[in-house]
C-alpha cells in the first residue's frame, strides 16, 4: 500500500502515484483528471518491481483514456401547463467530460422544417449544468403550423472537453410538431348520470383528442331527433343513411353542456331529452380549437340510440331488524317497473339452525341454495302496480309484514323483482338489475354477547321499543343441529352469565345466540365478524 517511485515507466509521464493494491494488483491514481482520448506506453522493470521467481505474461501494455463524446438524451416538444397555447423544442445534450461552453454554440443548429416559425423574433436559449456535463436547449414558441412539421437539432464536430483532446462526433435528432389541423372527436355515446335524487339522467359524452375548453364547443355540438324509419323502410339508422334531406326534416334535441372537470378537459358530456328506443344525429361542427391551438378540420358525425332508463328495485335503509310493537312496514323505492312482485318468505319453527348454518352470505344480504331454503319456509306472493310513466322518476312502496306473524315469530327474506319476470328461485346466482334481496328479523328483543377472557359468556337482553332491561328471557347457545349446548334465564338486569362452552365440535358447533320470551325471538350468530365490535375505535391505552 505504500507508494512506489521506480520499476516502471509511462509514456508520456503523467503526475500520480504507484501502489500495490494488493499482492496481485498495481494500482496508478494521477492526481488530476485523465487527459482525454490519450494513448499511452506503460513498461514494466521485473527487476526492480518483481521478485526474482515471478515472472509476467507482459512488461509492456498500451492502453488508451476514453474519448469525449456528446450525445442528444432527451428532446420533446413541451407544451407550457400555465399557458396550453405556448409550446416548444426542448432538448439535453450530455457530454461525457465537462464541455468547453465557447465550443457548444458555434455547433449546434436548431432547424425548422418549411411551414414551420418560431412566434417570437428569437429562435433557441442555451444553458448548462454547473459541471458542465449537461446543456439545455430551450426554442423560443412555435407557431402552430397548419400542416404536420418537424424541428430537427444538429450538432457539428467543433465541440470539445474543456481539457483538450477529440471533438465530439456529430449527432442529431428529430421531433415531430403536428400540424394545426390534429382535434379530432370520437363517435358520441350515452349513458345515464345519477342527479342529486339519485334519478338517472341521460348524458352525451365524446372524447377529443386533445383537450378542448367548455367555451370552444359551444355551440359547436348539434343533435337531432331521427324518424322511427329510414327513407327505405328500415328502423335501423346509421351515417350513411343519414342525408342532409333527413336532418332538414329532423326535430332538433336541445343539448345543455356539463361543465367540464378543468379548464380544458378531453371528455365532453351534455344532457339531454329523448324518447326511449328513438336514433338521435349527433354533429360537431368543423374548425373547432383545442389546446395548442389545434383545429378539428371536419366536422365530426355520428347516429347513437336511445338507451333504456336503468331500473331500480331496492329496499330502503340498511337494516335488518323491525321492532314487534312498532310499524312492521318496510319500504322500497321502485324506479322503471310498472308492477312489482313481493315474495315474503317466512321462516318455519325450529328451522333457524338450517338458516344460520347454510347462509354464506351475510344476514343482510343472504346467499342459500334456493332447493334447500324451500324446505325451510313458507312464502306468498304479492304484486303492487304503479302508474308513474316517467322511467327516470323515482316512486315508493312499502310492504306491511303484520299479517304474517300471528304467533309473534317474525323472521323473514323478503326479494322484489318485476312481476314480469319468471321467478325460479328466491337467491339469484348473478347480480341482476332491479333485484333486491331483504332478511328481516320482527323482534322486540335486542341481544348483545359478551365473551371474556376464561371463555365465559355474558349475554345481555334489553327491550328494542322501550330501552328496558328484559328479565326471565330464555337465552340459549344453539349448536349445528338445533339443540342447546348451554342456556339460562336472565336476571332482573336483562343478564345472564353461561360457563365457557370448551372445544365443542361437530354437532355441538355452537352457531347462535337464541333468545324467547312470551313468544317473541330473536338471535344473534355467533362469530359473525361484521357484528363484532372494532375495538380500534375506542381509546384502550
Amino acid at each position: 500500500g505504500k507508494p512506489l517511485n521506480k520499476g516502471f515507466h509511462l509514456s508520456p509521464a503523467i503526475a500520480g502515484q504507484w501502489r500495490w493494491a494488493s499482492d496481485k494488483h498495481l494500482q496508478f491514481q494521477p492526481d488530476g483528471d485523465w487527459p482525454v482520448d490519450q494513448a499511452y506506453d506503460l513498461t514494466l522493470d521485473s527487476d526492480t518491481l518483481l521478485a526474482s521467481h515471478i515472472l509476467l505474461d507482459k512488461y509492456r501494455l498500451e492502453f488508451k483514456t476514453a474519448p469525449f463524446s456528446a450525445n442528444i438524451s432527451d428532446a420533446r416538444l413541451y407544451h407550457d401547463p400555465n399557458q396550453p397555447n405556448i409550446q416548444k423544442f426542448v432538448a439535453t445534450v450530455h457530454f461525457s467530460h465537462p464541455v468547453a461552453t465557447q465550443t457548444v454554440k458555434p455547433a449546434l443548429s436548431v432547424l425548422l422544417s418549411p411551414g414551420l416559425t418560431y412566434s417570437q423574433d428569437s429562435d433557441y436559449e442555451l444553458t448548462f449544468d454547473d459541471k458542465h456535463l449537461n446543456a439545455y436547449i430551450h426554442s423560443a414558441p412555435l407557431a402552430t403550423p397548419l400542416e404536420p412539421s418537424s424541428v430537427k437539432l444538429e450538432l457539428s464536430k467543433g465541440i470539445k472537453a474543456a481539457t483538450g483532446g477529440n471533438a465530439a462526433a456529430e449527432g442529431s435528432t428529430q421531433v415531430s410538431v403536428p400540424g394545426r389541423y390534429q382535434l379530432s372527436f370520437s363517435a358520441a355515446q350515452i349513458g345515464f348520470a345519477y342527479n342529486d335524487k339519485e334519478e338517472p339522467e341521460p348524458v352525451l359524452t365524446m372524447e377529443s383528442s386533445r383537450p378542448v375548453g367548455d367555451e370552444a364547443l359551444k355551440g359547436k355540438v348539434e343533435a337531432w331527433l331521427l324518424p322511427q324509419k329510414d327513407p327505405q323502410g328500415n328502423t335501423y339508422w346509421n351515417t350513411q343513411n343519414v342525408t342532409d334531406s333527413v336532418l332538414l326534416a329532423a326535430p332538433k334535441v336541445s343539448l345543455s353542456q356539463n361543465p367540464g372537470a378543468e379548464g380544458l378537459n378531453q371528455l365532453h358530456s351534455f344532457k339531454f331529452k329523448a324518447p326511449v328506443g328513438r336514433y338521435l344525429a349527433i354533429k360537431v361542427a368543423k374548425h373547432v380549437e383545442g389546446q395548442g391551438g389545434y383545429l378539428s378540420r371536419d366536422a365530426a358525425f355520428s347516429v347513437v340510440r336511445m338507451l333504456e332508463y336503468p331500473k331500480a328495485l331496492s329496499f330502503l335503509g340498511e337494516g335488518a331488524l323491525l321492532t314487534l310493537n312498532d310499524d312492521q312496514r318496510l319500504g322500497y323505492l321502485v324506479r322503471g317497473v310498472a308492477d312489482v312482485r313481493i315474495e315474503v318468505a317466512q321462516l318455519l319453527p325450529d328451522q333457524l339452525h338450517q338458516l344460520v348454518d347454510q347462509n354464506s352470505g351475510i344476514f343482510t344480504a343472504q346467499y342459500f341454495n334456493n332447493a334447500a331454503f324451500d324446505r325451510l319456509v313458507t312464502r306468498t306472493e304479492i304484486t303492487q302496480s304503479f302508474a308513474s310513466t316517467d322511467p327516470a322518476k323515482t316512486s315508493y312502496g312499502q310492504v306491511d309484514l303484520k299479517s304474517y306473524f300471528a304467533d309473534k315469530r317474525g323472521i323473514f327474506v323478503l326479494k322484489l323483482t318485476p312481476a314480469e319476470e319468471n321467478n325460479y328461485g328466491t337467491f339469484d346466482d348473478y347480480p341482476r338489475e332491479a333485484h333486491d334481496l331483504r332478511f328481516v328479523v320482527v323482534t322486540d328483543l335486542g341481544i348483545l354477547a359478551k365473551r371474556s377472557v376464561d371463555g365465559s359468556l355474558d349475554i345481555f337482553v334489553q327491550s328494542l321499543s322501550k330501552g328496558l332491561a328484559i328479565a326471565d328471557a330464555k337465552v340459549e347457545v344453539v349448536g349445528r343441529n338445533g339443540l342447546p349446548v348451554a342456556e339460562g334465564l336472565t336476571d332482573p338486569q336483562g343478564h345472564v352469565h353461561l360457563p365457557p362452552l370448551g372445544e365443542l365440535r361437530r354437532e355441538k358447533t355452537p352457531l347462535f345466540y337464541r333468545v324467547e320470551k312470551a313468544g317473541d325471538v330473536s338471535f344473534l350468530p355467533i362469530g359473525d365478524w361484521h357484528r363484532q365490535l372494532d375495538m380500534s375505535r375506542f381509546d384502550i391505552g
